[in-house]
């Protein structure tokens, strides 16, 4: 739905990758985690201040901090897709740490850029190429979207290692990029 609006309003998506982004959550709870190896001494723990990467409540509490985040800069969540904010004519798609931003003003994305580089680490991907193993070409006014790779990468791992008959000649498929 979010690439057939940006095409039908003939905007650009562009792609965000937020770097640590589970980094960025504060505990609202007291978490204490047991000091690894050359640092533990009997009896200690640390307490934990900010949500760390394995901990169960660290996704919900960054997710709780982006939709703050966006919501503070005038951004309303979709009731239908509660991935999607909403800003006059930018439209905002949030998965995990990858973000994906479409509109037709390049001084809109720019400042909304700026504003959320004041408070997150983010590197810029420039037009959407992929996004969660999906490729997208913008041609002409829409989007086209494919997974070759990927249907590529699951059957060259199911195959791995099997010998398969080619007319008649048996072949042995090795996969060594996996």
């Amino acid at each position: 739905v979010f690439l057939t609006l940006a095409a039908h309003k003939t905007q650009k998506v562009y792609h965000l990758d937020i770097k640590s982004a589970i980094l960025n959550g504060v505990l609202e709870e007291e978490v204490f985690i047991l000091p690894p190896a050359p640092f533990k001494k009997q009896g200690k723990a640390w307490k934990v201040k900010k949500a760390l990467y394995g901990l169960k409540q660290s996704p919900r509490i960054w997710n709780d901090h982006i939709v703050k985040l966006l919501e503070k800069r005038g951004f309303t969540q979709s009731r239908v897709d509660g991935c999607l904010f909403l800003k006059d004519d930018l439209y905002v798609l949030v998965y995990v740490d990858d973000i994906l931003i479409s509109t037709d003003n390049i001084e809109k994305y720019h400042d909304f850029l700026f504003a959320l580089k004041s408070s997150l680490n983010i590197h810029e991907l420039g037009e959407v190429r992929r996004f969660l193993g999906i490729e997208i070409l913008k041609k002409n006014n829409g989007f086209y979207i494919n997974q070759t790779d990927y249907i590529e990468r699951l059957i060259m791992r199911k195959i791995q290692n099997t010998t398969v008959q080619v007319g008649y000649k048996a072949i042995t498929v090795r996969n060594s990029w996996s």
